[in-house]
């Protein structure tokens, strides 16, 4: 039998670098300056998610659940086809 496949994400430079932003964003405490982050990389899972917490705290039940729907489709299509 073969041996298992491994797979790896990895992160660019840039990917890393808009992290710090994320990071930024969400320090703030204002959901403006993650939103500001997503209206640049509107597939940003870890922002989706982020603002999804945000708006679930809020009350917002339903924008929170299209933003984990938008980062959850980030996600699969970032899989390699053999994961799906």
């Amino acid at each position: 039998a073969a041996p298992p496949m491994s797979f790896v994400f990895v992160h660019s430079r840039s990917y890393r670098e808009l992290q710090v932003e994320v990071e930024m964003a969400t320090a703030t405490g204002d959901p403006a300056a993650l939103q500001r982050v997503l209206a640049a990389c509107p597939y940003n899972t870890d922002g989706l998610v982020r603002l999804a917490d945000y708006c679930s705290h809020t009350g917002q039940h339903e924008l929170a659940g299209e933003c984990v729907d938008k980062a959850l489709h980030a996600c699969e299509a970032a899989f390699h086809p053999q994961m799906r």
